[in-house]
């Protein structure tokens, strides 16, 4: 159903029901409209990084030593990056957004470093502090490891096998609009479609209602960490799991809900995503 009534192009997906809102330019939204998903990508990173876990590629429990060449960041471990719990700053200034994830982190830290002059670890170890920089470092940690880059690993290992043939890194088929309600500049259309490990996917709702298979991609051992990650939440008086994500940039406001029983059986899917960063 298409229901022409906001000023931001919007599609929802709740209860097997899906809603589509448009006035801007009367582009007809389905559940095979693509957009940038924005941090909801970083699940997909977590989940890279545990499936090199159960390859023995790495340990998700080890610091960050044994694969990068960083004294500051020698002492990390990588579960705590993964929950934004390392001390890591976020990312705000200094970054090229043209870029890939390699290039990105390695000048971001050259900004820090050489041109500020400030640390990376900026916040108390264990508490929480949501890091953008702690996920260009957790990709660049995969591209590391597995030497080839980040679009690359996520494509073999996780799209192909849930079969998310409108998920990836290129440009949408949807028209996206910026906070003036005008379609983005050349320098914002850039910055959505570089393959990074913080925030580079685009997505439909039917490829993300797929995405509810992903734990068949990892074993029980795996999806016992998973469980442990900021990703997942446990409602023990309903012994239901919550995964959850929401993001947004230039073009973009997503939100991504999924629960399970104690089976991964799907009780609810959410989804929403706008065109618009509301």
């Amino acid at each position: 159903m298409i229901v022409h009534q906001l000023k931001i192009k919007k599609i929802k997906y709740i209860n097997n029901k899906l809603y589509a809102f448009n006035n801007i330019d009367k582009e007809k939204l389905d559940k095979n409209s693509e957009f940038l998903i924005a941090s909801i990508t970083k699940i997909f990173t977590a989940i890279s990084l545990l499936i090199l876990h159960q390859e023995k590629k790495l340990n998700i429990n080890d610091t960050f030593k044994k694969y990068l060449d960083h004294k500051e960041l020698a002492n990390v471990k990588i579960i705590d990056v993964i929950n934004h719990t390392s001390g890591l700053k976020n990312i705000n200034e200094g970054v090229d957004y043209r870029k890939g994830t390699k290039e990105r982190y390695n000048n971001c830290i050259e900004y820090y470093n050489s041109y500020k002059k400030e640390k990376l670890i900026k916040h108390k170890k264990g508490t929480f502090n949501y890091s953008n920089l702690g996920y260009l470092l957790l990709g660049t940690l995969i591209e590391t490891i597995t030497d080839i880059t980040y679009k690359e690993f996520v494509n073999k290992n996780i799209l192909k096998p849930l079969k998310m043939n409108n998920t990836g890194f290129d440009k949408t088929n949807t028209t996206l609009y910026n906070f003036n309600m005008n379609k983005l500049t050349k320098f914002q259309n850039n910055e959505r479609y570089n393959a990074i490990s913080n925030g580079g996917l685009k997505s439909s709702i039917s490829d993300m209602i797929k995405f509810k298979n992903f734990h068949k991609l990892l074993e029980h051992k795996s999806l016992l960490l998973f469980k442990k990650t900021y990703f997942f939440n446990y409602n023990k008086k309903d012994n239901i799991y919550k995964i959850r994500h929401n993001g947004g940039i230039n073009g973009t406001d997503s939100d991504f809900m999924i629960t399970y029983d104690n089976k991964w059986k799907v009780k609810e899917i959410k989804i929403q995503f706008t065109t618009n960063w509301i």
